[in-house]
């Protein structure tokens, strides 16, 4: 503004021109600045993952655009006002219009030839208008949907689950094998295992643990994350069937455990007895296996724990002169060991403890053959009682006190999406049939999603109220307010399809690129409205008023949209570390920003025209 009011007061003193400049400039300047900060304030309602993410983001981002602002109307101003000075005392102050400017001629020419053809085609602008609301939404309706962006973190954590009741021999020795499968990947560069042990030392079954792979930096190895996932798993899978796997990538996995949904897919299948629900669970996993995307398909039966139960017959016991609890004394020691001493070492005791072979305590046939000796005599275990297998769960899972079999998956991001893939899943249990009393309740990630989405749209609604509240106390009107915060949502149209041209999922960035975009959208139809407003004051139609203002804000709404794209360019094409979790926003924000740049210009002038927005008799002089 101060750059034009120069060119066209070429005879006035210049700290006068840029003082005038500077405070005609001021109010739509300070408006949408504010538009912008409260879009974020409703951000400190968030709560969970989607709060930790994404508040300390919003403040910064307030904090930066009132610091601008301030910046804007006194350090800017002053600098100029200083060059001009500066030039003046070197030389005759002559000024033309720069030659990006005289480029731009043809396009003001264009501009206000299109205005006035939409001015004078009303119904042409409301059907535009709502073709673009029904776009979003059939967009929205056909498009991925996911939690949190993907993100090649370099590295992944996989979790490994023995048969239920191996020994800690047993499954170090088929980990190994996987070790070997990693050590043979050349994308790999280094891994940890850990087996019995989780994050905070407490003891485990020895039949599971995870490894932290850590991959070669991005440019030394030939595939993503995932793709080395895929390749990792489908080895295992074929060498190792009876080890079940999992994949997380670290942050993912961390969130999982802290936000208590670390599965992206979960079905919950609740009845009173767990056999039953075990069967539900394995109908549910079979009836969605075949669903595309899915992956780590695991049906929730941890399987039975090896056990054998011993029925003692009291005459035959007291035949031995023993109690049960002696026979059952000698039988532990024997299978489990007893006391036998120390050994010392050089810094401590070693306790020994003496017990049957494995070879002989784990065989069900050797075990009735253990011998109980008694005051009168001895003889074998299977003579005072009945030895045989009794099998229980190995792990009993309730929620709200209800018994409860988990059936988890994870999403294989090259092919599908966490929204495609629920859907799918939905869909494929639509028709089954499960056993009387069975409840099915989807968790996961998935449910992480909704919450999040429900949060954000109340988050979305009170940022809209709370931008039309400050236009509508600057302007003390309603109506320019109400048509300005519309064209702005038009303009969410160009966000969705953005996504969906560049087939990134709608998830929880660019929800919070449609929320950023509300506040930056205004501040076009902000600066048209003021100034259309002002050359009404002057005593022009609203038509040629409207036309007068999109001549003069033309190159400031062009500069602004054009410079914010700009900036958000490098995150919309994923350079620099991590710039995978603002992708989706900055895609949302540039794609949300073109099109509303084509409403602020065409729709919004026509739309206040309409409904009367500069009529003296809508605003108060």
């Amino acid at each position: 503004n101060i750059e034009r009011q120069l060119v066209a007061n070429q005879g006035l003193p210049a700290a006068t021109v840029v003082a005038s400049a500077t405070a005609e400039i001021i109010p739509p300047v300070a408006g949408s600045t504010l538009t912008t900060v409260v879009v974020f304030a409703p951000l400190g309602f968030l709560d969970g993952v989607v709060g930790a993410f994404f508040k300390s983001f919003s403040l910064a981002l307030a904090i930066a655009v009132l610091l601008s602002l301030a910046l804007s109307v006194t350090l800017i101003p002053t600098m100029v006002g200083w060059l001009e000075r500066s030039r003046a005392d070197s030389r005759p102050p002559l000024r033309s219009s720069p030659w990006y400017q005289l480029r731009l001629t043809g396009l003001d020419r264009w501009y206000q030839a299109a205005a006035r053809w939409a001015q004078r085609r009303r119904w042409v602008v409301a059907l535009v208008a709502l073709a673009m609301a029904g776009t979003s939404i059939a967009i929205y309706r056909t498009m991925d949907t996911g939690f949190l962006p993907d993100i090649d973190e370099g590295g992944f954590i996989l979790d490994y689950w023995t048969p239920t009741g191996a020994s800690l021999a047993e499954t170090d020795r088929q980990v190994g094998r996987i070790e070997a499968i990693l050590r043979a990947d050349a994308a790999i560069a280094r891994f940890t295992r850990r087996t019995g042990a989780e994050l905070g030392l407490f003891a485990t079954a020895p039949n599971r643990g995870d490894m932290t792979v850590l991959l070669k930096p991005l440019g030394s190895r030939d595939a993503s994350v995932f793709d080395i996932i895929n390749r990792v798993r489908s080895e295992i899978e074929h060498r190792l069937p009876s080890v079940r796997v999992e994949f997380f990538q670290v942050q993912a996995d961390l969130l999982g455990d802290l936000t208590g949904a670390p599965e992206p897919v979960e079905i919950k299948v609740f009845h009173p007895d767990v056999r039953v629900a075990e069967v539900a669970g394995r109908q549910v996993a079979a009836a969605i296996e075949s669903v595309p995307g899915l992956e780590d398909l695991f049906n929730g039966v941890q399987g039975d724990l090896p056990e054998m139960t011993v029925q003692l017959d009291p005459v035959r016991v007291a035949g031995l002169g023993l109690s049960p609890e002696e026979v059952g004394a000698q039988a532990r020691a024997a299978l489990f060991g007893a006391p036998a001493g120390e050994v010392r070492e050089p810094d401590r005791l070693v306790p020994i403890r003496v017990r049957l072979a494995d070879s002989v305590r784990y065989d069900p046939r050797v075990v009735s053959r253990v011998p109980i000796v008694g005051p009168t005599g001895w003889t074998s275990l299977g003579n005072v009682g009945q030895v045989h297998d009794s099998a229980e769960v190995s792990e009993l899972i309730r929620e709200n006190l209800r018994s409860m079999v988990a059936v988890t998956g994870a999403v294989d991001v090259t092919r599908s999406s966490l929204g495609a893939v629920m859907r799918s899943v939905r869909q494929s249990l639509a028709g089954i049939e499960l056993p009387s009393g069975v409840h099915l309740e989807f968790g996961g990630q998935e449910a992480g999603q909704r919450r999040a989405f429900q949060q954000l749209l109340l988050v979305l609604a009170m940022a809209v109220g709370a931008v039309l509240f400050v236009m509508v106390v600057q302007f003390t009107s309603l109506w320019g307010p109400v048509m300005i915060l519309i064209g702005s949502l038009l303009g969410l149209t160009g966000a969705v399809a953005a996504l969906a041209i560049t087939s990134v999922p709608f998830n929880v960035s660019s929800f919070m690129g449609l929320i950023l975009l509300v506040g930056l959208v205004v501040k076009n139809g902000i600066i048209l409205l003021d100034a259309a407003r002002a050359s009404r004051a002057s005593g022009l139609s609203p038509e040629e008023a409207l036309l007068h203002a999109g001549r003069l804000r033309l190159r400031p709404i062009l500069m602004t949209t054009l410079c914010t794209m700009t900036g958000l360019l490098p995150l919309a094409l994923g350079l620099g570390s991590g710039s995978e979790l603002q992708r989706p926003l900055a895609i949302a924000v540039i794609g949300g920003l073109t099109l509303s740049t084509v409403v602020s210009l065409f729709l919004l002038p026509t739309a206040l025209l309409w409904t009367g927005a500069l009529d003296s008799r809508s605003h108060p002089e």
